[in-house]
């Protein structure tokens, strides 16, 4: 056994696969133990009666495993405007998130900025995400650098734009694929930093610059792409006025050659059956965002439309239009969200949205996603006792899919005891980066 190996004893739940597509998903063990190499794979799930002599051992029962959350859609740049009052997306967009997003420019304000979004998804149970960035290119490096501080795996993507937005957020399609080569080069680093091309939505690019995104992704076909698309009436409408020669939202994004296995869609809320039907045969994934389309008023995702389609769906927290940080707070939503429409998801299904479909989408699924030896010990610790509510609540449940299910239907930050990324605790990587925020006179 290699030098530096340690054991994690807790109990223990995730997936062996997609509960959507194939039964006996779960796996749940009351008291199980992760022995973690010196490099931060997981090296073999063990039971307590197999630990090898030796190798140290972290006593946490009375806690939960979880893998940590993969958030497949979030705004860096919006970190600071949450419960922006009272607006419809588009004027939403105008009048609070442009204007924020423009801050960006000053490299001090980017830097807290970006050290208030890193240490506020890792704290709600993040360990990955994938990040609508700024237009600055000194903010998305600072981005970049607050991630690697804390340990977050960040694909992040400036967000190219160049029309229908104040001028100091456009760049101009000559421009934007020397924005993304520079940060390709420099950050594109699996499974700890990676680069996603993101043109906002349809509204902001030009045909010019949607043509550029197309012919950048033909030079890098490994590429994520994320962006929106059907997310509010007024916003479909607007797409359909100036883009009439085409048949749908969807179709502008086809023609520039976006949509393929790698291309994630934000929201997809009013997606018809002929995109669906598309969106399923490019092999393209929607993102539901909850929170947000909550918030906004922007309406209800259908997952049973989509999985009906024979599309993929992962899950975004979509700050800030979202409400919280926390993937794990969001199941509550995909929950309700699905009753309305007559689905009462399993603790399987949710747990899958949170954790390996995103990683899935992000194609880093042989990295993270699970507990499966081989991944990267990518955990959240979950204190059963610390809440007596919680703590009783679970102790009437009568197996591990219905204590699953009440343990993430409940679970909240002030639940979450650690947080491991490549197995190393992440507190004090945190406390340094709230630290610096706290003593930041940007």
């Amino acid at each position: 056994m290699a030098e530096g190996s340690r054991i994690l004893r807790g109990m223990l739940c995730d997936l062996r696969s997609n509960p959507f597509q194939s039964g006996d998903a779960l796996r749940f063990s009351e008291d199980g133990c992760l022995l973690i190499d010196a490099q931060g794979r997981i090296e073999a799930r063990l039971e307590p009666h197999e630990l090898p002599p030796g190798v140290p051992v972290e006593d946490l029962r009375g806690c939960c495993l979880l893998p940590g959350a993969v958030d497949a859609h979030v705004h860096l740049p919006q970190v600071f405007m949450q419960a922006a009052w009272g607006e419809k997306l588009l004027s939403w967009l105008e009048r609070y998130t442009f204007p924020e997003e423009l801050r960006y420019a000053d490299p001090a304000y980017a830097r807290r900025g970006a050290a208030a979004f890193c240490s506020q998804l890792l704290r709600a149970g993040t360990t990955t995400a994938c990040v609508y960035g700024s237009v600055f290119p000194a903010a998305n490096r600072a981005a970049f650098e607050a991630a690697a501080q804390v340990g977050l795996r960040a694909i992040i993507g400036p967000t190219a734009m160049d029309r229908d937005v104040p001028a100091g957020l456009r760049t101009a399609p000559e421009q934007t694929a020397g924005l993304y080569d520079a940060l390709f080069h420099e950050f594109d680093r699996p499974p700890y930093s990676g680069v996603a091309l993101t043109p906002r939505f349809a509204l902001s690019s030009s045909p010019a610059q949607l043509e550029v995104c197309g012919s950048w992704l033909a030079a890098h076909p490994d590429c994520l792409v994320q962006t929106h698309i059907n997310e509010n009436r007024d916003e479909i409408s607007a797409v359909r006025a100036l883009f009439p020669e085409l048949s749908s939202y969807l179709a502008v994004y086809e023609q520039a050659g976006l949509l393929g296995e790698r291309t994630l869609l934000g929201h997809s809320i009013y997606t018809t059956e002929a995109e669906l039907a598309q969106m399923a045969r490019r092999g393209s994934w929607a993102v539901h965002c909850p929170s947000s389309n909550l918030f906004l008023g922007s309406g209800l995702f259908s997952l049973e439309a989509h999985h009906n389609a024979g599309v993929q769906v992962c899950l975004g927290t979509d700050i800030g239009g979202g409400s919280h940080f926390s993937l794990f707070e969001s199941l509550q939503q995909v929950y309700g969200i699905a009753q309305l429409g007559g689905r009462a998801l399993r603790a399987e299904h949710l747990l899958y949205l949170a954790t390996l479909a995103g990683a899935e989408a992000l194609g880093w699924q042989s990295h993270i996603g699970n507990l499966e030896p081989g991944k990267r010990a990518d955990l959240v610790c979950v204190d059963l006792q610390r809440d007596p509510l919680l703590a009783e609540r679970l102790r009437h449940c009568d197996d591990g899919d219905e204590l699953l299910f009440a343990l993430l239907f409940n679970l909240r930050r002030e639940h979450i005891r650690e947080v491991y990324v490549d197995g190393v605790p992440r507190g004090p990587a945190l406390a340094e980066l709230i630290g610096s925020l706290a003593g930041s006179d940007g």
